[in-house]
Parts: C-alpha cells; sequence; structure tokens
C-alpha cells in the first residue's frame, strides 16, 4: 500500500501548502508577532494536522510513503519545514509501532512531480490538471488533489521497482529518467532495462 494513492484522503501527506491556504492565513500575515491566542490555535492546527495523518497511517499501514519536498515558490520556507516535520513525527510513531515492516519514506521535489506527469520539470498548475484528467480521467480544480494523485502515481511506480524490480509497460522515458536519478532505485532501474534488452 502506498500513502497518497487516495488524494482526497491523503492531501496532508502530499502538500503544505492546502492546509494553511485554507485555515492559516493569519499565521502568514503576522508572523512578527503572533498573540496567544494566534499561538494556540496555531498548535491546534497542527495538532490536528499530526492526528489525521497518525490515523490515516495506522488505518491504512502503506509500505511505501511518497512526500512532495519543499517548493521555492508559495508557501514560506518556515511554514513547509514546521508542517513537514508534523508528517515526520507521525510516520516516526507510525514506524515504531510496525517495526516488522520495511516501511520506506520518498521526497520527491516538485519539479519530478511536474515532470512525472506532463514530461517538463516546469508548468503551470492547470496543466497538471489538464494531464491528470487526460492520462487518469480524473477530474477536480484543486491543485493539491491532482499533485496528491500524481504523487501517488510515482509512489506506486517507485514501489514497484524498489519491491519487485519491475516497471510498468507503459511508463514513459521521462517518467522512468526520475527514477534513474534516485539513488536507491537507479541500480535497478538499469538493470530491468538491460535484461528487457536481452530479451529482445
Amino acid at each position: 500500500k502506498m500513502v497518497g494513492f487516495f488524494p482526497e484522503k491523503y492531501w496532508l501527506i502530499e502538500t503544505k501548502k492546502k492546509f494553511f491556504k485554507d485555515k492559516g492565513k493569519e499565521v502568514k500575515k503576522k508572523s512578527k508577532k503572533m498573540s496567544i491566542e494566534e499561538i494556540s490555535d496555531r498548535m491546534e492546527r497542527q495538532y490536528e494536522i499530526y492526528t489525521k495523518v497518525k490515523n490515516i497511517l495506522l488505518q491504512e499501514k502503506p509500505s511505501y510513503i511518497g512526500i512532495e519536498s519543499y517548493s521555492y515558490m508559495g508557501v514560506s520556507l518556515a511554514v513547509q519545514a514546521e508542517v513537514t516535520g508534523i508528517i515526520c513525527l507521525a510516520i516516526s510513531f507510525y514506524k515504531k509501532i510496525f517495526k516488522e515492516m520495511k516501511i520506506k519514506v520518498i521526497f520527491f521535489t516538485p519539479q519530478s512531480l511536474k515532470k512525472y506527469i506532463t514530461g517538463k520539470g516546469s508548468g503551470h498548475k492547470e496543466i497538471i490538471l489538464k494531464e491528470v484528467y487526460k492520462k487518469y480521467s480524473i477530474d477536480t480544480n484543486n491543485n493539491n488533489i491532482a499533485d496528491a494523485f500524481v504523487l501517488g502515481q510515482m509512489t506506486c511506480d517507485f514501489a514497484m521497482i524498489d519491491s519487485e524490480n519491475k516497471i510498468r509497460d507503459n511508463i514513459e522515458s521521462y517518467q522512468l529518467e526520475i527514477f534513474k536519478n534516485i539513488f536507491s532505485t537507479k541500480d535497478k532501474v538499469n538493470s530491468i532495462l538491460k535484461s528487457k534488452k536481452k530479451r529482445k
């Protein structure tokens, strides 16, 4: 099982943006001085993120978890680091409970996510929405849900390469390039490709 596969449930794992865009606008605006009430509200949101992520992990029991790494556009790095830390804390809790499972956490860059779905490492969010609909028939106008779905697909491909030494028959060459650049799957991808060429 891979966290991120069903985006409606896993958007918190996928991105650091949505939660603070929806509920944390005052945090971004008043970063220098915060009242006791604002600090309390922020802590409640942090706990809510932690609880939701932890509950999803305990319910689904994934062995592979995909997370989008920091973006240098949009939400501040401080906010991204804060939420990523909370998510990683929930993952650490989960890993301690299921010690017998070989749980792997993969960080994918925003550029690799865009390349996976569009073939390029850059592009507007609207292009990603269109490609997700065209390739997977997922109809959404929510950028975070689209990103989460793509991240889930990337995590599935990573898991197949890592655990089964296989690649999808219909995987695109530009998608495969992403996994060639990941240390833990680089040699496996090259080995799979070599064996395929020998069979031909």
